[in-house]
């Protein structure tokens, strides 16, 4: 456990310490109380109140997947937070694909996964995590935390330590070629999985329900005429 009171970014701080000759264990965890500039998915930003959240990041070296699975790493992060949550919140909550913690309709939580790849093989990751925990205010109406689902405050470090072994529990079934019982319980929590909602993408505003995803981590969206069609991370927009 390396401790930073601020840093820019848990996941830029795990990154530097991975070009560094004595490589960091697998499993060594980089967490912060204030985060100042905190990545999401594309450049995103992930505002995140001081001393109030969860905001930290894992380093694993996977290297039993090639560049092509890496999307498993999304999926045993994102169920083991999910797992964690559920101890507390027993209904309405869901996984957005392809990396967001969704309480209803509201954000609770998200990671960002950044791969070394050499030779079509993982050499390190890193997992960074954003969760809101204790936080109150909010700059816009998207984001919940757990203190306002549940009208009280948590503890970051038992979260924290339930969070890392749910994660590791994942990843040792993961590493253990287990990946068939993971992918089914990403699914069966994805939100909006086999409801018919409005999505947009480069050709327009469409109806569609979501079937999955593929083994590149796709998403697989049905439209209206049958048409089953792939997105990457951006490609889409879940509009209501």
């Amino acid at each position: 456990m390396i401790y930073e009171a601020v840093c820019a970014s848990t996941n830029s701080s795990a990154a530097q310490r991975l070009d560094k000759t004595h490589l960091p264990a697998a499993g060594t965890v980089v967490i912060t109380d204030h985060q100042y500039q905190g990545r999401g998915q594309l450049g995103h930003v992930w505002h995140s109140e001081p001393n109030k959240n969860l905001t930290f990041s894992v380093i694993l070296y996977p290297t039993f997947l090639a560049t092509q699975q890496s999307f498993l790493l999304n999926i045993i992060t994102t169920l083991a937070i999910q797992h964690v949550l559920a101890l507390y919140i027993p209904n309405g909550l869901s996984i957005k694909w392809p990396n967001d913690i969704y309480y209803q309709d509201k954000k609770l939580g998200g990671i960002l996964v950044e791969n070394v790849v050499q030779q079509h093989k993982i050499k390190a990751s890193v997992i960074g995590i954003g969760l809101n925990v204790n936080q109150a205010h909010f700059t816009d109406q998207a984001p919940t935390s757990l203190s306002l689902i549940c009208q009280r405050t948590f503890s970051l470090q038992r979260l924290l330590a339930r969070i890392l072994v749910r994660l590791e529990s994942n990843y040792l079934q993961l590493r253990a070629q287990d990946s068939a019982g993971l992918q089914a319980a990403y699914l069966k929590n994805m939100y909006w999985i086999h409801e018919i909602h409005t999505f947009r993408d480069t050709t327009g505003t469409f109806q569609g329900s979501i079937n999955g995803i593929d083994a590149a981590g796709r998403l697989m969206v049905a439209q209206a005429d049958g048409t089953l069609k792939h997105y990457n991370t951006q490609e889409l927009r879940f509009i209501e």
